[in-house]
């Protein structure tokens, strides 16, 4: 009876190692690759190529309440603006698990274009003189 106690705790500590190893494993899921802010109403494309080798399936999370089952790459169209984060589940051929996501903030406001271009004025070349033009009467015959 003492020789099956002994290796039973022996095989309690085998197994909450694996245990801990499993969890540390699976700790911190993967990136995505694709945009950290977007705006409503436009696609937001993820890619979620080359995590796992030969994957049969992929579950979208978009964070917004969508869930879809598609491919590695996909697009999605947010309605509202915030804060989300994308989720795909992966699941390969030989049963292997993993998650990547990413975070994106979705704007409601268009993207804002600064032109920082100087202002362009012509200068007439060196020896000429400059003649006004009356761009308004330009084309029309007397």
């Amino acid at each position: 009876m003492r020789r099956w106690i002994r290796w039973g705790l022996i095989g309690v500590n085998a197994l909450i190692g694996v245990a801990f190893v499993a969890a540390v494993a699976q700790a911190a899921p993967a990136k995505l690759k694709g945009p950290s802010r977007a705006s409503v109403g436009s696609a937001v494309s993820v890619d979620a190529t080359g995590f796992v080798e030969n994957a049969r399936r992929y579950t979208w999370n978009w964070g917004d309440g969508t869930f879809e089952v598609g491919g590695a790459q996909m697009s999605h169209v947010y309605t509202a603006p915030g804060d989300y984060t994308i989720t795909v589940d992966i699941v390969a051929e030989d049963g292997t698990e993993m998650t990547a996501t990413l975070d994106i903030v979705v704007g409601d406001d268009e993207p804002v274009i600064e032109d920082t271009s100087p202002a362009i004025q012509p200068q007439p070349e060196e020896g000429s003189t400059a003649v006004p033009v009356d761009l308004g009467t330009m084309g029309v015959l007397p």
